[in-house]
């Protein structure tokens, strides 16, 4: 390698240490993190890419609030989480519903307290450039139960921290971002009462249903609810969504949800995300009435729901029984010209060309070794396409999360960035492995 092409190296580098200087200092808020990677200390639900932002107050503050002032040894008590969304921000609920996490707590609690997994608010709806997701704005307060040791010295004092990772967006970006919390309590001999705030969150939160009662059945690739109302129900709940919060779910968020009316119930269709129905596992989640499900004074708009789903067709009216037949060959039909598709992308079109010519280059050949030579081709794209879905699946994120993360775009940009060096004749990289193909196959015969 020439001095020229060292220096010539060395300003393309230094340019993109400009770049990255630039977005330290504007949007992208880079923050190195606290201690080094330690790719032992994540499980499946750890996000690996992101959580590393310093978070952005004009789009969320949090505080942290106890339900009351003291506390007692062995009886448990609330913890509110207040997030309150700025301008145009918000955040996730536990099934986001689409790209996004559902905002985390990690606690560093004292000797003796555990703390459960949150209660959350019904979210609302909100469409962002061709899907659904599930999110909070405004104001909205996740409630922790924290339940003390047997033992408590009375007058101690106790602090509770915790560490907000949430996932901050607007309708044109997100930031992976990290808040700190913290509340204070007293140990007495009997709890104190319960704060207006802790009564107000606690209030916002969906209680068990009444007035109505609930049955899921399996219904041909959708489950069906069925919603039969008792006295007190309101004869007009208006429109009527369920928020699936499982953490695998059953239902498809990025279709319609249908709502009939038939022998005096309604039916809620839900669409099912694809795969065997899971045999012992209920359909859990948040049910939302427009105008509320009771009639007359309180009027609560959502219910949690927790249940059974009964085996296919049972107990469904007749013009909610199965009828459609599952075709499977027209999903493949259907794939098979998607990928006909594909072909007139710009980053696929160009190369049509160069394989049209391989082709003919390889017209003479034996056919056993253009046999050999497709079905190695076609194995490579399967493993590959495989290995990236074992990555996706064994992160518990879908694919395109990691490009929320500031830390993976960088290493990304510097990625295109050698590739582009290396395409512009800087260095070269991978000539000797192109060079060792091109000689392991067959000489054309003279």
């Amino acid at each position: 390698m020439t001095v020229f092409s060292i220096m010539r190296i060395f300003r393309f580098f230094l340019i993109a240490l400009l770049f990255a200087a630039h977005a330290v200092a504007g949007d992208l808020r880079f923050q190195p993190p606290s201690s080094p990677l330690n790719f032992g200390d994540f499980s499946a639900n750890d996000d690996i890419f992101g959580n590393i932002g310093r978070g952005d107050p004009e789009l969320l503050t949090v505080s942290l609030t106890p339900e009351s002032g003291t506390i007692a040894a062995g009886t448990p008590f609330r913890l509110i989480l207040a997030l309150s969304h700025h301008g145009d921000g918000y955040t996730y609920w536990t099934n986001p519903g689409g790209p996004g996490v559902g905002t985390r707590v990690k606690w560093t609690l004292p000797e003796g307290f555990t703390v459960s997994e949150p209660e959350w608010p019904t979210p609302e709806r909100y469409a962002n450039g061709g899907m659904n997701f599930y999110i909070y704005k405004g104001k909205a307060s996740l409630v922790y139960t924290v339940t003390p040791p047997a033992e408590l010295r009375p007058g101690e004092k106790l602090t509770f921290k915790g560490e907000v990772d949430a996932q901050v967006c607007t309708p044109r970006s997100c930031v992976p971002t990290r808040l700190p919390v913290e509340a204070e309590v007293l140990a007495a001999e009997v709890p104190g009462a319960v704060s207006p705030v802790a009564k107000s969150a606690v209030a916002a939160l969906p209680g068990e249903a009444r007035g109505w009662r609930f049955e899921a059945a399996d219904a041909d690739g959708a489950l069906v609810i069925a919603l039969r109302p008792l006295d007190g129900a309101n004869p007009e709940p208006g429109e009527i969504h369920f928020f699936d919060s499982r953490s695998n779910p059953f239902v498809d968020s990025q279709l319609a949800q249908r709502l009939e009316q038939a022998e005096g119930a309604l039916w809620l269709r839900l669409p099912r995300l694809p795969g065997p129905a899971r045999a012992g596992e209920n359909l859990i989640g948040h049910i939302r009435a427009e105008n509320g499900w009771l009639a007359g004074g309180e009027n609560p708009g959502s219910f949690r729901i927790d249940l059974p789903v009964a085996a296919e067709g049972e107990g469904l009216p007749p013009g909610l029984q199965p009828a459609v037949e599952r075709r499977v060959w027209a999903l493949f039909a259907f794939a098979f010209l998607g990928g006909l598709l594909l072909n007139v992308m710009p980053c696929v079109f160009p190369v049509i060309g160069l394989k049209i010519m391989g082709f003919a280059k390889q017209a003479h050949r034996e056919r056993r070794t253009v046999f050999l030579h497709g079905l190695a081709y076609t194995g490579g794209v399967l493993l590959c396409f495989w290995a990236l879905a074992l990555v996706v699946i064994t992160m518990g994120r879908g694919w395109g999360a990691q490009l929320q993360s500031e830390w993976f775009l960088f290493a990304l940009c510097h990625i295109f960035l050698i590739m582009s060096m290396n395409m512009a004749g800087v260095f070269e990289v991978g000539a000797g492995v192109a060079g060792a193909g091109t000689r392991a196959w067959p000489r054309e015969r003279g």
